[in-house]
């Protein structure tokens, strides 16, 4: 597997609150990384909540605790119950650190495993399946505004903060995970290109301009940074991730 992994600080931000596993390190600085032959059984992006201090934090400590406890299963229960957990201990660790006891943040992971692929989400992180030339959102935004959306409220959705999140890990109460989905996709079904990113990226870019990019016939490298680049265009001034992972 080859993957790719964009972290990109947000402009005028000091501290980046997005964080990255790319099968090998945690990415929580600007960095463009390409690594192959990738055997690593989970990827993730984590997007620290910018409203609460400590969105830094609460990703990178996510992102670790997973790594040190993660053992690879085929029991959903299993791996909800490890990220349950985790987020316990993100919430017990941010009462020692003063001033940021409510640092909080949206998770999305892919967990391979002997049946296939399951999929972990929390908040408005997202994942996509490239397929052909067309994308496809695998993972559903915990928002307000989609929560509006499923309950037929149109009006108030276009009035509402479209990026305000419904769940997250931490924020100082374990309540706040009010919506974890873990799923799994078989292994026939696995598509051979994934794609997760941040709110700073598919907040801006839209769909059609993300396809294009993808599928530019330039290394993929080149393709990340110019769809960060796009998302800056189009008047991103948050932290931005990446990761794309082809089998």
């Amino acid at each position: 597997m080859i993957v790719t992994a964009l972290v990109k600080t947000g402009i005028g931000k000091e501290i980046c609150d997005d964080s990255v596993f790319n099968g090998e390190n945690i990415i929580s600085q600007d960095a463009v990384i390409v690594f192959e032959k990738i055997e690593s059984s989970w990827f993730a992006v984590a997007d620290g909540v910018g409203g609460n201090a400590g969105g830094h934090e609460a990703s990178t400590y996510l992102l670790d605790y997973i790594q040190c406890n993660y053992e690879k299963t085929d029991d959903e229960a299993a791996l909800e119950l490890l990220l349950k957990d985790a987020n316990i201990s993100l919430i017990d660790n941010a009462q020692k650190i003063a001033g940021k006891e409510q640092m909080a943040t949206t998770f999305t992971g892919v967990f391979f495993c002997n049946e296939g692929l399951k999929i972990a989400h929390s908040g408005n992180t997202r994942l996509y399946a490239l397929q052909g030339n067309y994308l496809k959102q695998l993972t559903s935004d915990h928002t307000t505004y989609q929560w509006l959306i499923r309950q037929g409220n149109y009006e108030a959705a276009e009035m509402c903060n479209k990026s305000e999140i419904i769940s997250c890990f931490g924020g100082g109460d374990n309540d706040l995970l009010k919506m974890l989905s873990v799923e799994t996709i078989l292994m026939e079904s696995i598509p051979n290109t994934l794609i997760m990113t941040s709110d700073g990226i598919h907040d801006y870019v839209d769909i059609d301009t993300f396809e294009e990019i993808l599928c530019e016939p330039i290394p993929i490298k080149e393709r990340v940074v110019k769809l960060w680049k796009k998302a800056q265009e189009l008047g991103s001034s948050d932290d931005c991730s990446v990761l794309i992972m082809e089998r």
